[in-house]
């Protein structure tokens, strides 16, 4: 079981391997781990997480793949960093953002916001360059596994304000597993990301009021590569289309999901207000039995790992959840019943 963490938290985080919850878990069989966010650890700190035996990686920063593609030798000089470093894990988020221009969106219409900005040409290039950056992000860091992990088909404006958009970038759906096979890396599932996904393509919860897509049939070449091969439909100027779907069991098996973000989200808006990153809380809700579900498929595996994945308000006054508890607050009340529910699942 893993924690997030980083350079403001990380001493802080190596206790809660301590509190009794974890310690119960531990019994249970589950191992501490840690991800770390945001500017890499120094030697010392990783000397610190080795000694303590600890199952450790790293998230690469979250437009890592535009930045390989706007500036190749700065990609290269972070991973030199990184790789350096020998985290069991490297994580990476599909791109490409670059290829999108949001001021060309109207985000004014509800409807019209969701047509896709680019085609399936330009969707197929951030293919061709993410399968490219894979292989090589695996040559440079030959001790550590390489992961992409699936986005959402959504996103907010800038990063963290409604309303949502379309914004297609490679891992938006199941696509994401065969593009890591073929590059012979990992994936990593962020569950929240795969249910956003399925509400948009299935027309559930923040996006049930959208027009149902006509059946897609591919008109040039690119669009039959992605939709035969990828099961995507994108054509620029209309609604993105799945050719299939899935259920959690199935996703599992065809991503290979061995690591995962967990928190209990599964919409991006509630009344106007951003939902992602909710707390993992126990309880009959909806949100609560949805995440005790998707644990409970995890541990039929033989190993896998889950990662927190919960986010609140920042001293700072940044971020999109200035209303809710702090994130330390938030997490640690989330670590807690993780851990609980992980263990009465193992009994």
């Amino acid at each position: 079981m893993a924690l997030p963490a980083g350079h403001a938290d990380w001493r802080e985080k190596l206790e809660w391997f301590n509190w009794d919850e974890f310690a119960r878990a531990k019994v249970a069989g589950f191992k501490p781990a840690i991800e770390w966010k945001g500017k890499p650890p120094s030697s010392k700190i990783v000397e610190e997480i080795n000694f303590r035996d600890i199952y450790w990686g790293i998230h690469a920063r979250n437009n890592l793949t535009d930045i390989a593609y706007n500036d190749w030798d700065s990609y290269v000089e972070m991973m030199k960093e990184i790789a350096g470093l020998e985290p069991a894990y490297i994580v990476v988020h599909g791109g490409l953002d670059t290829l999108i221009d949001v001021s060309a969106i109207p985000l004014d219409d509800p409807i019209e916001r969701y047509r896709s900005p680019i085609g399936a040409e330009e969707y197929l290039l951030a293919c061709q360059f993410q399968h490219k950056l894979l292989r090589d992000m695996a040559s440079r860091a030959p001790k550590s596994q390489i992961r992409v992990e699936n986005t959402g088909v959504t996103e907010f404006i800038g990063g963290n304000k409604l309303p949502t958009y379309t914004h297609p970038r490679v891992g938006n759906w199941l696509e994401v597993a065969k593009l890591a096979r073929i590059a012979k890396v990992g994936v990593l599932i962020d569950w929240e990301h795969a249910a956003i996904s399925d509400n948009f393509f299935g027309r559930l919860e923040d996006y049930s009021q959208l027009p149902r897509a006509n059946e897609f049939k591919p008109a040039s070449n690119a669009e039959r590569f992605l939709w035969q091969q990828l099961g995507l439909g994108i054509r620029k100027g209309e609604f993105p289309a799945a050719r299939y779907y899935a259920t959690m069991a199935e996703v599992v098996v065809r991503m290979k999901g061995s690591h995962n973000h967990l928190s209990a989200g599964y919409r991006e808006e509630d009344h106007g207000v951003i939902a992602t990153h909710p707390p993992i809380e126990i309880g009959p809700t909806f949100a609560s039995q949805r995440i005790r579900s998707i644990i409970n498929q995890l541990l039929q595996q033989e190993n896998c790992l889950m990662c927190l994945e919960v986010d609140g308000s920042r001293a700072d006054g940044s971020g999109p959840f200035p209303d809710r508890q702090p994130t330390e607050v938030l997490q640690a009340e989330s670590w807690r019943n993780l851990c609980t529910i992980a263990t009465e699942l193992t009994q």
